[in-house]
């Protein structure tokens, strides 16, 4: 290649686990689902995080930080693994290379940081409940993440900038999945020592000193621990511990196998099999270990160590307090906003012109009458949902990044997935919040912002599958003029006036909903703010505003479907004409799912907004 960094446009060839081609397709699988549970697991603890008032606490606080980390860290190499596995594509350009390093450097520095702070939070709730809330206030808190972030930001710009700085020459074949800086500095055309000491200095700081302070203070935690009197408890906060450790030690012991070993004796294919622990397999096993067993370690450790440093002047109802503020006192307030949950002031009162009261909220009742299976539900809509989230994930960076999928059809695609994204995230997350029994309560405003949002992406849809029927049309029966017909133009145009009309369409039906005046209980038999359940607490006869609002449905419904079996029917008639019986059968066979999906789509709305 000869002094690579100087000729940017040439990129790289990742090699990734081509020289295991018998393993690619397992290793494709596992990690699409690995990768499906990160995405799934992070971003509920994320919103559990947000939407639950008994989990503003630091240690929650921490988490969502840690889960958000993990979403971008695991999201900056494995979409990219995955493609490559697929054989779609395997090059990588010099820029995007420099991003990839810089990126997750950034990321892997700030969780080594922010393992610390955690670790520091776990010891004052173990080793000083006492004094727990007063050491970790907010502006601590917020000051230990900032911190974290900062850290691992400076890493990666002293690590980054000392790597581009080296001379590259030689193959561009990179042994590797991603942008790993250990297989980047095997390029170097000469002599880097200097900047390699550097630069395993670096990774020292940021690796190993975060790794004893950890060690340190699970050996306080340990200490503690011991001192526990139950062994029911003793058993339990060594269980939940050990398993933070656990992954603790995964997680760095993959590091410094990886980068605090000198550069001459790294080999890049056992190095690529570690790399899979810290970008695919620890993102997805932080949210199995840390939230359901929190409270254990919380529970059992905080306060039994903490009533036996309990002095004698603070027992009695003193200490009670202290105790149930520890256990239980992030019920009724929010801990970072230091405010009363309004929400659960919606639990005990009946409404009464609701509308007019916004701060009461709505309680939704959602399937709490088949107590029976809310589990079942939760464990399949948990599944589909992170199918949901990858399914659609992968088809946008797949079509954003293969040129051979940069057609009308794809297009329209990237957009149909955007939208169920959004379309599912916007009520799936609060039903799985539901269904555990968490919150089942929604303020006024939120029940309006969603009611807003469901109707516009709902109503986008439906525009939007017109467009990709109209789509079908022009490539099965003006094949010659398809190229013609859907120029770039006319489908950003379609895109667009699609978003607009189901803009439009919430618009009028949530203003027309707005106006009506509520009254009577509060609770709402659906899993979220249903139109047609909330008319059902109208307090007056709205006879006229319904006509409206049955109106603006026949139109983003009935004509949209009525537009699409249009569309096919011409299709139809064209797949006729085609001589080739297993032509027509192909033909026939890919527009049938086609149609038999749209009715999916389109049928039960109608039937539930119009009957």
């Amino acid at each position: 290649m000869g002094s690579f960094n100087t000729s940017f446009g040439e990129g790289f060839i990742l090699v990734g686990f081509s020289d295991w081609p018998q393993l690619e397709l397992i290793l494709f699988i596992y990690i699409s689902i690995f990768y499906s549970l990160t995405l799934f697991g992070n971003t509920t603890i994320i919103i559990l995080s947000r939407l639950d008032p008994r989990l503003h606490t630091p240690m929650y606080f921490f988490l969502c930080h840690l889960s958000f980390l993990d979403l971008c860290y695991t999201t900056s190499t494995v979409p990219q693994l995955l493609i490559n596995l697929s054989g779609l594509d395997r090059t990588i350009s010099y820029g995007g290379c420099v991003a990839q390093l810089f990126i997750y450097l950034s990321l892997g520095g700030t969780e080594c940081v922010l393992l610390v702070v955690m670790a520091f939070d776990r010891y004052a709730a173990v080793c000083r409940p006492l004094h727990y809330t007063t050491i970790m206030n907010p502006l601590l808190c917020q000051s230990l993440a900032i911190a974290a972030w900062v850290g691992g930001l400076t890493n990666s710009l002293i690590q980054t900038s000392l790597m581009m700085a080296m001379p590259l020459c030689g193959l561009h074949y990179l042994n590797h999945f991603f942008c790993e800086m250990l297989v980047l500095q095997k390029l170097a055309c000469e002599d880097t020592g200097g900047t390699e000491a550097k630069m395993f200095v670096a990774r020292v700081i940021i690796i190993v000193i975060p790794a004893a302070l950890i060690l340190g203070s699970y050996a306080h935690i340990a200490q503690a621990v011991l001192r526990i009197k139950s062994m029911a408890g003793r058993r339990k906060a060594f269980g939940t511990c050990g398993s933070h450790l656990f992954v603790v030690c995964l997680f760095y012991g993959s590091g410094m196998y990886t980068y605090l070993q000198p550069l001459g004796s790294y080999s890049e294919s056992k190095g690529k099999f570690v790399a899979l622990f810290y970008t695919v397999i620890i993102p997805m096993l932080n949210p199995l270990i840390y939230i359901p067993k929190e409270q254990g370690c919380e529970g059992s450790s905080v306060e039994e160590v903490g009533m036996r440093q309990t002095p004698a002047s603070s027992t009695g109802k003193s200490g009670e307090k202290l105790y149930e503020g520890l256990e239980n006192g992030h019920h009724c307030r929010n801990w970072f906003l230091g405010v009363r949950d309004v929400s659960s002031v919606g639990r005990c009162k009946a409404m009464g012109g609701f509308n007019t009261s916004f701060e009461e909220g709505f309680i939704l009742v959602g399937f709490s009458d088949w107590p029976q299976l809310e589990l079942i539900f939760f464990v399949f809509i948990s599944i589909f949902y992170s199918l949901t989230l990858f399914g659609n994930t992968t088809i946008i960076v797949l079509s954003q990044l293969d040129p051979r999928l940069h057609t009308p059809m794809y297009f329209f695609l990237c957009h149909l997935s955007f939208l169920d994204l959004c379309y599912t995230t916007s009520t799936v997350p609060q039903l799985l919040i539901n269904l555990s029994g968490l919150d089942r309560t929604i303020s006024y405003g939120r029940c309006v912002a969603q009611l807003f949002i469901v109707l516009s992406l709902g109503g986008t849809e439906c525009v939007l599958l017109v467009v990709m029927a109209f789509d079908r049309y022009a490539a099965v029966c003006r094949p010659l003029y398809y190229t013609t017909i859907m120029h770039p133009l006319l489908c950003l145009s379609l895109a667009i006036a699609a978003w607009v009309g189901g803009l439009m369409n919430s618009l009028i039906q949530t203003s027309l909903m707005m106006a009506m005046p509520l009254c009577g209980l509060h609770y709402l038999n659906h899993f979220f703010c249903e139109m047609l359940v909330l008319q059902k607490l109208a307090c007056e006869d709205t006879g006229g505003t319904e006509a409206k609002m049955f109106v603006a449905r026949v139109i983003i419904i009935v004509i949209p479907a009525a537009l699409i079996l249009g569309s096919y029917a011409h299709i139809a008639q064209a797949v006729l004409r085609i001589k080739s019986m297993a032509g027509r059968r192909k033909a026939f066979g890919t527009c049938g799912l086609s149609v038999l999906w749209l009715s999916h789509v389109h049928i039960p709305p109608t039937l539930g907004q119009l009957l």
